[in-house]
């Protein structure tokens, strides 16, 4: 019996790589030995709803890959397989970094100041990205569709030039601290951390289901799935200790 897609009722037919395989580095661009496409998460997807030539899989890739906490492994990923990328097509990194702002950072909380650049992204294309990746995390742990929505917040971006850049920044910080708090101890589910790793924080009923998801490191995203205004059939009865398939 064929399966249905994460993503609708309609037969899965094909595979789909939850996150996009393009974030997790060939072998070729990696130390002799080191492998970070073994056992990467798959779930049946229909024809319509697998993204695998899909170039958001991509726009994911590099808003990830040089986002301010990223790890060596993304540093990589930004030297081999983008670069590669910005050869073939010199337009991209023109698109990449449209509308830069220079802007002084610390890399760490009591650190210095250093300088770096800030750039737009489109936020509602990143964010329906990531509750796509959502959907199908949430297929692979439960092996059941989500009906609902999803509430996607990344916690690494920064709003500078907005009017809401403050409340925004503050609701950021306020997230970080409550999802630092709430996955301590947690399980971290995902076979290659250093590129991808998701944790569960779900409580039987109808109280939010969270998630959150640790991108090259420290890109986190705190997912929060409202249980609210479904049906009960469609809530999970237990909390899951794992992925179920």
């Amino acid at each position: 019996m064929t399966p249905n897609c994460y993503m609708c009722d309609e037969p899965g037919t094909t595979v789909e790589h939850v996150p996009p395989k393009c974030l997790f580095p060939e072998d070729k661009d990696l130390p002799s030995g080191i492998k970070l496409r073994n056992s990467l998460i798959t779930v049946p997807a229909c024809k319509t709803h697998n993204t695998r030539f899909c170039r958001d899989d991509e726009f994911l890739m590099y808003i990830l890959v040089i986002n301010l906490p990223a790890n060596y492994t993304a540093f990589r990923q930004f030297r081999t397989k983008i670069l590669r990328a910005v050869q073939r097509n010199p337009s991209l990194i023109k698109k990449l970094f449209a509308n830069t702002h220079r802007v002084y950072v610390r890399s760490k909380p009591n650190g210095p100041l250093e300088p770096s650049l800030a750039y737009d992204i489109d936020e509602a294309r990143f964010n329906a990205v990531l509750e796509k990746v959502a959907r199908g995390i949430y297929y692979h742990h439960y092996n059941i569709c989500w009906p609902g929505e999803i509430h996607v917040r990344p916690e690494f971006l920064v709003s500078i030039d907005q009017p809401n850049s403050i409340q925004t920044n503050i609701l950021t910080q306020t997230i970080t601290a409550a999802s630092n708090m709430l996955f301590a101890g947690s399980p971290s589910y995902g076979a290659n951390p250093s590129v991808f790793c998701y944790q569960v924080y779900d409580l039987p009923g109808k109280a939010p289901l969270m998630m959150r998801f640790r991108f090259y490191g420290e890109g986190c995203v705190t997912l929060i799935f409202n249980k609210r205004d479904l049906p009960t059939a469609l809530i999970p009865p237990e909390t899951a200790s794992g992925p179920s398939n």
